[in-house]
């Protein structure tokens, strides 16, 4: 069955890859306000592999997102909305998606 594991869990299923898409649109957008648009793509993808992964929750997924796009509460929203599906679609893309 499409979206479930061996065990009966569910997995995250794949975003729609124009959602993500308009999403590190805006992360770029604003990667120089940040302050560090060198590692602002890098702490992204690490924070949602390391989900994909099953090494964090998502609360402290979330923690991070916040820590890093701290004044940007739109980029925040939308990465909340993202995170139950973003993990995969990220390990799949690998650096298709820079920021």
């Amino acid at each position: 069955m499409s979206g479930m594991t061996t065990q009966g869990e569910r997995s995250p299923e794949l975003p729609k890859k124009k959602d993500l898409d308009e999403f590190i649109v805006a992360v770029r957008t604003h990667a120089d306000r940040l302050g560090r648009p060198a590692n602002v793509y890098e702490t992204f993808a690490v924070a949602l592999r390391d989900y994909e992964g099953k090494r964090t929750e998502r609360d402290d997924v979330m923690q991070r997102i916040r820590l890093l796009f701290e004044g940007y509460p739109a980029l925040i929203k939308g990465f909340s909305r993202l995170l139950p599906h973003a993990g995969e679609y990220i390990l799949e893309a690998g650096s298709r998606a820079k920021l």
